[in-house]
């Protein structure tokens, strides 16, 4: 179409729960939280599509996402959860900022709760190297600031309309 037209996508996969036999496989002195996990996203935006996704032809489609908006997010598992909410509007006539791909200008705000306490348990399980765990903990350090409990960090990434990609207001790009 010539003009945009809204879009949604919901996912949720709730209250996920592994067997004891598949949790022994890796998990035998129980040591992670069995506790059912949850994925959930729930996303809108507008775009229009300059091609037929039903034409068998049509390899890729075509077209340009105006806005993007995250309402919520939720990744609940092993005693880690990630929440986040945000919104991008993409300039298309601009390419040349992010390499090829329209230019997004917005924010996402996230909060990661109990992360470290996981990376240590699996750390300690011997399921993630201690030199890889502290790879993620700088680079948590320089994406994220403590949050406002015990083992909690937030996140606020934003793309100004200059380009300049910021983490809670440091630039990074």
């Amino acid at each position: 179409t010539e003009t945009p037209e809204k879009f949604l996508v919901e996912y949720t996969l709730a209250d996920f729960e592994m067997n004891d036999a598949l949790w022994g496989l890796f998990d035998p002195m129980r040591q992670l939280p069995r506790d059912p996990a949850t994925v959930s996203f729930d996303i809108e935006g507008a775009g229009k599509l300059d091609v037929d996704l039903t034409d068998p032809d049509v390899d890729v489609p075509m077209g340009e996402l105006e806005s993007l908006t995250l309402n919520s997010l939720l990744v609940d598992v092993v005693g880690a959860q990630l929440t986040g909410t945000g919104a991008f509007t993409f300039d298309n006539s601009d390419t040349t900022t992010f390499g090829g791909v329209p230019k997004p200008t917005g924010q996402i705000d996230l909060n990661l709760l109990g992360i470290n306490g996981l990376m240590d348990t699996l750390a300690t399980m011997g399921l993630l190297p201690a030199e890889q765990a502290m790879d993620a903990r700088m680079m948590m350090g320089i994406f994220a600031r403590p949050g406002d409990g015990p083992d909690s960090l937030t996140s606020k990434i934003e793309i100004n309309a200059a380009g300049q990609v910021l983490a809670n207001g440091q630039r990074i790009r």
